[in-house]
């Protein structure tokens, strides 16, 4: 079975009193194996719906594990005071070479 982005390991088509779930368990690079259960429609599943709920299950996992980049404020303010004294230092090394040449 290809799962994009992840190397498959195994998977367990199981009948539940609830209904069908698969067990599977896959790897993303160097991290641990994610071993998760979803919920399926039913026993006769084709495999390119149950990489699709798969792919599913494991981008909502991503989505919760990484949660979006944010910017501490601290580190946006001394980001642009950083590139003002770069500014500065332009202005005035150009405002000495001014100077130097009269």
């Amino acid at each position: 079975m290809e799962i994009p982005g992840y190397t498959y390991i195994a998977h367990k088509l199981v009948l539940r009193p609830w209904g069908a779930e698969c067990r599977f368990t896959v790897k993303e690079g160097d991290n641990p194996d994610i071993n998760e259960a979803i919920t399926i429609p039913g026993m006769d599943i084709k495999e390119k719906d149950l990489v699709s709920l798969i792919s599913r299950r494991l981008q909502s996992i991503k989505d919760f594990v990484e949660p979006p980049l944010s910017i501490d404020p601290m580190e946006k303010r001394v980001a642009e005071l950083e590139k003002q004294v770069v500014s500065l230092k332009a202005e005035n090394e150009a405002l000495i070479a001014e100077t130097e040449v009269k």
